[in-house]
């Protein structure tokens, strides 16, 4: 696609979070939620082999920011996927005791056409829903869910979860009966080119303590951009 990392890193972190016009960091985006939950209180975007970049959500005071800041400009470049924050201790003393994860990011080349299909709300029928009974509602909202059936079920989906104009971003939940089955890189690559083909990037990011997250990303030939570090 010829685009930067730190490109990349960006369309997720927009897809993430709603910011304001300074950049900061506001609310979490979901497509079917209104509750506004908030964004986390600093968010650091380590794109692969560039600059990492911090956010920091608008209520954060400045003294704070600026502590943060200046260890993230001491943070050296990611060179090789999935590692920590050098300075992860100093971050977490600064803001207390939080809610800490880490995530890695790609972004999902095309794949030969597979076993899933394309779920709306005028195909879904009642009775296809019953391991997901609130898959209908949902998709009065989300733009692309993709679905592997058996026996008539939907046993796995995958669908748009942060939704921007230039990427969206994948959520994958499957069955407990049918996991490990393979069907997740179905609906995951069949989601990904309804999103190419609306003219959009779309985008998978995984906990980097998610094994199985992080196989099904290197299955579907995921090309890994960055991790995100962040701290509500």
């Amino acid at each position: 696609m010829g685009k930067s990392n730190s490109y990349y890193m960006q369309l997720h972190v927009e897809a993430l979070f709603t910011m304001n016009e300074k950049n900061e960091l506001m609310t979490i985006r979901e497509p079917w939620d209104s509750t506004s939950q908030p964004a986390p209180r600093f968010y650091l975007t380590r794109p692969l082999y560039e600059k990492p970049h911090a956010y920091f959500r608008a209520d954060v005071p400045k003294e704070l920011r600026e502590k943060l800041q200046s260890i993230t400009n001491r943070e050296p470049v990611l060179m090789l996927p999935n590692e920590s924050p050098i300075y992860d201790k100093e971050y977490r003393q600064l803001l207390g005791e939080s809610k800490i994860s880490e995530d890695a990011c790609f972004w999902l080349p095309e794949q030969p056409k597979l076993k899933a299909c394309l779920l709306t709300k005028d195909n879904i029928e009642p009775q296809m829903s019953h391991y997901f009974p609130w898959l209908p509602e949902e998709l009065l909202d989300v733009p692309f869910c993709a679905a592997y059936l058996e026996d008539s079920q939907v046993v796995s989906i995958c669908r748009s979860v942060r939704i921007i104009l230039e990427a969206e971003e994948a959520g994958i939940e499957t069955a407990e009966l049918y996991r490990r089955k393979g069907y997740a890189f179905h609906t995951l690559a069949e989601w990904a080119e309804a999103v190419r083909r609306n003219g959009s990037i779309p985008l998978y990011s995984a906990s980097t303590s998610n094994l199985a997250s992080l196989g099904l990303a290197k299955k579907a030939g995921g090309i890994f951009f960055g991790n995100g570090f962040c701290v509500c």
